[in-house]
């Protein structure tokens, strides 16, 4: 099956973010770029005082990249015929699968699958939820198909960048790239019929429009923002510090423990806990955790021995490197256990295998290279080791909303086979791993975080309904919202009397 698109622009000259996806396109198997729609308007006029804005913040913050510089289109791909929206005939209409429309207001246009279009990618999107605080921005791809019906196809939810107008627009911007090819994929693998049964309707209740969700931006507008921002840094300069510490609690069947039942795990001044993942052994719990040192600014590995009241017996630094290292995920491998921290810093995945229980361990070598991946959970399912891990795959993305997944007959590989739907899950409110995987009466659960509200607001515990090469879906069973008074929590492990999870404070911030 090969899709033959056409792609529906305002003019040739385009954003810079179109003409890289219109590359990402062109390299997908069974996928051919056969049309150039030019609708011959000149580009949606972009407010002066919003471009001078976002100018600055891409100059000061951090050589934000600019997605929105003009390519000419026909130039990049002169072998791709051009006609004008007036000019193009019915018959070639018919001849194409889909059209993709760039447009900021689309103008519908036959083709068999219909004109897929976004909710939002004029120049001025990203920016009322910077303005007025919103936790969440969205990005929605649609089809308005043959028969006049919309089909809402994917969404992809990330958390706002309160603090950059220009980072929040590139993040949709790269949403939106995200979710086409995503979309592209699966109509590939899985076929019309199934995948047109999957889409949904566009949900009213998340977006005002799925035609143009657009926002009108006047100099009031942006002094306002400038104001706002410049509050916010120093609001976040002399913020209290953060305390991560532990909770256990007994389990007794359930999935969540009565807080009223927790025993607080306080870690030792200069210091926080956090990712607690636990071993049950020779009748013994032993809780591995990051330990991050305020004097150094890192984290290192530490084991935590408790006895049956989940109390402390025994505190031991097990693993440390010149890098950042935190969430200990371990399992078991013929016989030994092994260990993947968090190396993002070191843009790898790294092995390590326990050469005396619990407190030694060595490095045995790299899963992945050259990638910035975040909370790296491994489950044996079926024929096959499945890995997940948040990817951050561009620069300017965030690792909070896209969980990706490979799988491999061997854990110790460093030959992974990246699922062919990833990312699986774009949606900040439930991507990044937040603990092992476990299963409950027969239920297999994928612990994840919400970072609706911060990062690792809250947790989430999915049943998992399909886990397939082809497939994967999920169904969010139970939230656990983060104790009263305190901030957030973000790391779920259970025994088979205890589960353990983690809090974030600022009240111990002076004392920690």
């Amino acid at each position: 099956m090969t899709l033959r698109l056409g792609l529906l622009v305002d003019s040739s000259s385009v954003a810079a973010w179109v003409a890289q996806l219109a590359d990402r396109v062109s390299a997908l198997n069974g996928v051919e770029i056969t049309l150039l729609i030019d609708a011959g308007r000149s580009a949606a006029d972009r407010p002066a005082i919003l471009d001078t804005y976002l100018n600055l913040e891409r100059r000061f913050l951090h050589n934000i990249p600019d997605l929105t510089f003009s390519v000419n289109l026909h130039e990049k791909f002169p072998a791709i015929r051009i006609v004008s929206v007036e000019g193009v005939k019915e018959v070639e209409l018919e001849q194409l699968d889909i059209v993709i429309s760039f447009q900021a207001e689309s103008t519908y246009l036959p083709a068999r699958l219909g004109t897929w279009s976004w909710n939002d990618i004029s120049a001025t999107v990203g920016f009322r939820e910077v303005l007025e605080r919103t936790p969440l921005t969205t990005c929605a791809l649609f089809a308005r198909l043959p028969n006049g019906r919309r089909m809402h196809i994917r969404r992809a939810v990330f958390a706002t960048d309160w603090f950059s107008a220009a980072r929040n627009q590139n993040l949709v911007y790269l949403r939106a790239s995200s979710i086409l090819i995503w979309a592209l994929k699966k109509l590939i693998l899985q076929g019309e019929d199934e995948f047109f049964k999957l889409t949904e309707p566009q949900d009213p209740g998340i977006l005002r429009s799925d035609v143009n969700n657009s926002y009108e931006v006047k100099i009031l507008g942006v002094a306002k923002l400038a104001w706002k921002q410049a509050g916010r840094a120093l609001e976040k300069k002399f913020r209290p510090r953060e305390t991560w510490l532990l909770f256990a609690g007994q389990s007794r069947g359930g999935l969540i423990p009565a807080w009223t039942a927790t025993n607080p795990i306080v870690p030792p001044r200069g210091v926080y806990w956090a990712d607690p993942m636990a071993v049950e052994r020779d009748d013994r719990t032993f809780l591995f955790v990051e330990e991050y040192v305020r004097a150094i600014r890192r984290g290192r590995i530490v084991c935590l021995t408790l006895d049956e009241e989940a109390h402390i017996v025994s505190n031991k630094v097990v693993l440390e490197r010149p890098y950042h290292l935190s969430y200990p995920f371990t399992f078991e491998y013929h016989g030994e256990t092994y260990m993947i921290p968090e190396t993002a810093s070191k843009r790898a995945i790294e092995l390590y295998r326990c050469t005396h229980w619990p407190d030694a361990w060595e490095f045995i070598g790299t899963v992945m290279k050259d990638v910035y991946a975040v909370d790296t959970t491994l489950l044996q399912h079926g024929r096959h080791w499945w890995l997940f891990a948040n990817l951050m795959t561009e620069k300017g993305s965030s690792s909070w909303d896209e969980l990706h997944l490979f799988f491999s007959d061997d854990p110790l590989s460093s030959n992974w086979t990246p699922h062919p739907l990833n990312p699986i899950v774009s949606d900040a409110r439930s991507a990044r791993p937040a603990g092992p995987f476990f299963t409950h009466n027969g239920i297999l659960y994928r612990p994840s975080q919400d970072s609706s509200r911060r990062y690792g607001y809250a947790l989430n515990l999915n049943r998992v309904d399909i886990l397939t090469e082809r497939d994967y879906a999920e169904t969010l069973v139970e939230k656990i919202l983060p104790q009263a008074g305190y901030l957030a929590t973000h790391t779920y492990s259970r025994t088979k009397n205890w589960v353990f999870m983690d809090s974030v404070t600022r009240k111990m911030g002076e004392a920690g």
